[in-house]
């Protein structure tokens, strides 16, 4: 189970991509984008290592 902070921390995420592209920062973009993705890679990573035990 996930609590809300996670789900808000994401959200603040994309928010942060969709800002940095609106400003044209392709440079943030990227780097709150890779950011992003090993959140959620090292989260589901996690989360399969869990259940299949």
């Amino acid at each position: 189970m996930v609590d809300n902070s996670w789900y808000e921390e994401r959200n603040n995420e994309h928010l942060q991509v969709i800002h940095a592209i609106r400003d044209k920062d392709a440079e943030k973009a990227i780097k709150v984008n890779s950011i992003h993705i090993q959140k959620n890679y090292d989260y589901y990573l996690d989360y399969i290592k869990r259940v299949s035990q």
